[in-house]
């Protein structure tokens, strides 16, 4: 009997810790030494470096990246399966820490569709694969953010993205450009079928009727990415989203 109890116990125990493991956030999204977001980081091949000297590996070459969290995410170069111009179609953002193996996040997404706020902290990305879809098929797009500091997911919104009982969506979003427009270290703005504005501490999007805030480059940050270039001998070099090409 005895023996049947403690069984009992061991299963439980176990079945507990794997329901944690299931509630347990990616490691992606919680930080536990974050990177440094200040001067200018780029990309060459399969190596993103940081302004403190910090170099990291992430397995292939970088299509687009932005900087968050303990790493950087970004999107590789898949050279089979790319074909024609690529500036609208959708990948897996992978993520890569120092020392670490990248490991995909399940987020799709296009340049426009992913940005990280200025600190680090937040990461944003908009979703068009797994939303309900209109009656042509195509998915409705969702704004998703994550608070990378806490592992929480801050925002799970369809605001401005049409209504799938009544809108052909393929053509709204190409029509519309829908976007991330910009991100502070306190709100992400967006293009959807309007503008629209999210909190980053509630969670809470609104639309509005002014422009997003530009980030500017500074002209010391011009010059360093002159030099980047020109010290790259020919190698093809990619900056974070959001600096000028």
């Amino acid at each position: 009997m005895m023996r049947q109890v403690a069984m009992a116990m061991a299963t439980a125990v176990a079945m507990l810790a794997t329901a944690c493991d299931d509630q347990r956030p990616a490691s992606w999204r919680t930080s536990a030494d974050r990177v440094t977001t200040t001067g200018l980081a780029w990309a060459a091949g399969s190596t993103v470096h940081l302004s403190d000297g910090t170099e990291i590996d992430t397995g292939a070459a970088v299509r687009f990246f932005v900087v968050a969290g303990d790493g950087v995410f970004f999107v590789p170069v898949d050279r089979k399966a790319d074909s024609g111009s690529t500036a609208f179609a959708d990948y897996e953002l992978v993520f890569a820490a120092p020392g670490m193996p990248a490991t995909g996040t399940g987020l799709v997404v296009s340049p426009d569709y992913v940005a990280a706020s200025p600190d680090g902290r937040y990461l944003a990305a908009i979703d068009r694969t797994s939303g309900e879809k209109d009656r042509f098929g195509t998915p409705q797009a969702t704004v998703l953010a994550f608070d990378l500091e806490t592992g929480e997911q801050i925002i799970d919104s369809t605001l401005g993205m049409g209504d799938p009982a009544k809108d052909d969506f393929a053509d709204g979003y190409s029509e519309s450009e829908i976007e991330i427009s910009a991100m502070t270290g306190t709100r992400l703005y967006v293009q959807g079928f309007g503008r629209f504005v999210f909190d980053l501490a509630t969670g809470e999007g609104e639309e509005y009727a002014g422009l997003a805030p530009s980030r500017g480059v500074s002209t010391s940050l011009e010059r360093e990415a002159r030099r980047i270039r020109k010290d790259a001998a020919g190698k093809r070099v990619v900056f974070p989203l959001g600096f000028p090409r």
